[in-house]
């Protein structure tokens, strides 16, 4: 993590580290938006990374989205997400999904595998309640079983390449009220 930038949000009440100039960050008043594109980092080809993007595939990047919310019923992480999250109109019921604890707090993590022609990825989104906010923290994974074909793209290899860098971002996160 040498060379890291660490953004903080007093207002959300959170603090993350990721690669210098990698990020863009939004912070509304409802809001806090963060967009880590690895691509950049990874220094992925032109030709490489606008094939992916003419095919509508997922970069490698992370992504924080952490919202105000009211939970009147005091439910858990998982409840809160399907009663609140799942249920809006483009939302679909996870592939897969666990109980973690990540920073400290419970947490539902929901798994997605996601085809978009030869390329192929498992989105992670870890959810955890604090202090009154929400917080979607979404990260691009590696399919279990990769195709042939996807395993000889040169994005695959990039991919694979970001999984440790991911990591190290995910364990960066902490809350700091």
């Amino acid at each position: 993590t040498t060379g890291w930038e660490t953004f903080r949000s007093d207002k959300y009440g959170y603090e993350i580290s990721y690669p210098a100039g990698t990020s863009r960050i939004d912070e509304l008043s409802e809001v806090s938006s963060i967009s880590i594109d690895l691509g950049k980092y990874l220094k992925i080809p032109s030709d490489v990374e606008n094939e992916r993007i003419n095919n509508g595939a997922i970069g490698a990047s992370v992504g924080v989205l952490v919202s105000k919310v009211d939970n009147p019923q005091n439910l858990n992480v998982k409840d809160f997400v399907y009663e609140n999250v799942f249920t809006e109109p483009q939302a679909a019921q996870p592939d897969s999904e666990r109980t973690i604890v990540f920073a400290g707090q419970p947490a539902y993590v929901s798994e997605d595998n996601w085809v978009a022609g030869t390329y192929s990825f498992l989105l992670e989104t870890i959810y955890t309640l604090h202090n009154g906010n929400l917080y979607q923290i979404s990260g691009v994974k590696l399919p279990q079983s990769p195709t042939p074909e996807w395993l000889a793209h040169p994005y695959y290899q990039y991919l694979e390449q970001s999984i440790p860098i991911s990591e190290a971002i995910l364990n960066s996160f902490r809350f700091t009220n």
